[in-house]
C-alpha cells in the first residue's frame, strides 16, 4: 500500500486561489469579446 501524502494547506490554497484567478480571467475575456462582437454589429 502506498503512502498518501498530507495535503500541505497552503499549497492547496495557492492553487486553488490560482484556479479560481484563472476562471475569473478567462470568463472576463469571454465577456470582453462578447461586448466588442455586439458592439461592431450595433
Amino acid at each position: 500500500m502506498r503512502k498518501k501524502k498530507p495535503v500541505d494547506p497552503v499549497r492547496q490554497a495557492n492553487k486553488n486561489r490560482g484556479y479560481r484567478i484563472g476562471w475569473l480571467i478567462a470568463l472576463a475575456g469571454i465577456v470582453c469579446g462578447f461586448a466588442l462582437v455586439a458592439l461592431r454589429q450595433g
